[in-house]
This record gives C-alpha cells, structure tokens and sequence, in this order.
C-alpha cells in the first residue's frame, strides 16, 4: 500500500459525540438554555445558517463572525485538551509509518483545529 486516506472525526478521533453537541455547549456557554429539538433544528443547516440561525432563535446580541470565533475558540480548546484518537489509531498509523505508506487526512474539520 502506498497511501491510505483517513477521516479525521469519528475515524481516527473520538469527536463525533463533541461535535453533535457542539450548538448546545456554544449556547451554554453563553448562560443560555438550549431547546431540546436545537440539533433537529440544526441538522440540516449549513455552519453559516447554524450560526445565523443561533443568532435569531437565541437573540444572540453579536454579530455572525463573533460567534463563529467564539465557536471556534471551543473547537480549538476541544482539539487541544480533550480529543482523543480512538483505539488502536495511533498504534495503526504507526505500522503505516514504518511501511513508508503516505498518511492523508481527508476532513470537513478546518486544519487549524486538526493539525
């Protein structure tokens, strides 16, 4: 094998479930009680029409880009201190290594948060 491609989130990383809460701990964050259908609501939303939507369901008092960097800053905090690769991924690229096999990460997860 010459190349092996892997999803980051919910392959190599634990992160699937931090994801899926990701609006609700945003909105908690910001003292705010979150619906209980918020992630219905957000299922099928675009991140800009999630954060847009956010904004008017919550009356969020700031702009779009204020939000998304607030957001982001749990996403790096998340990457940072508590993600953790799931079993034997760290053990499986390892051997990858050793049989000179190019390792690509294939994500929707900006490389900021990942790398």
């Amino acid at each position: 094998m010459r190349a092996a491609v892997f999803d980051f989130d919910g392959t190599l990383a634990d992160s699937t479930e931090f994801w899926d809460k990701l609006a609700k701990t945003y909105l908690e964050s910001q003292g705010l009680s979150p619906r209980e259908d918020l992630k219905e609501a957000m299922e099928s939303l675009t991140v800009e029409e999630g954060l847009a939507y956010m904004q008017t369901e919550y009356s969020l008092d700031k702009s779009l880009v204020e939000i998304r960097k607030e957001i982001d800053e749990l996403l790096i905090s998340y990457y940072r201190d508590r993600a953790e690769l799931k079993p034997f991924a760290r053990e499986f690229i390892g051997l990858l290594r050793v049989k000179n096999t190019r390792l690509v990460i294939a994500s929707v997860t900006d490389e900021e948060f990942i790398s």
